[in-house]
């Protein structure tokens, strides 16, 4: 019995944590998207950088470190199933204590931006892989480089 309130719990936990991304996601597509439709001409091309969340997960550097100027930066890289995050702290002589900030950015994919952009009557134009303007594979490009047009 126990077994089964645990499972329970668990699939409620879940359902609230999908149920919360949904509404994360709807208010993302909703603040990004409008400002990049309303913002451009008919015909108008808008072009988007982002990272290719397949190659970002099997090429993560969990941590690493530098020093600039005296000053020390730690940074700490995960990913769970809807985001990546970035955690920076820098340690100055200066500070009394370290300055942390920690960055998140949600795994969008190609079709998560294909419906985003048709919804809002952008038309994907081309997709690229790497800044060279190599060929998008979802298993292989480091970036997801993307030129939509808004349609008349």
């Amino acid at each position: 019995m126990r077994e089964a309130a645990v499972a329970e719990a668990r699939e409620a936990a879940e359902r609230a944590a999908r149920e919360k991304l949904d509404a994360e996601l709807a208010r993302m597509r909703a603040e990004t998207e409008v400002t990049v439709a309303d913002a451009l001409k008919h015909g108008g091309t808008f072009v988007l950088d982002y990272l290719n969340v397949q190659y970002a997960e099997s090429h993560l550097k969990a941590r690493e470190s530098t020093e600039i100027n005296g000053i020390q930066f730690f940074l700490s890289r995960w990913f769970d199933e809807n985001y990546f995050y970035k955690k920076v702290e820098v340690e100055d002589e200066n500070r009394s204590e370290p300055y942390i900030i920690t960055e998140q950015v949600c795994k969008f994919s190609l079709g998560d931006f294909n419906d985003m952009f048709a919804y809002h009557g952008l038309q994907m134009q081309d997709v690229f892989g790497d800044y060279q303007f190599g060929p998008y594979d979802v298993n292989k490009s480091p970036r997801l480089l993307m030129v939509a047009m808004k349609k008349k």
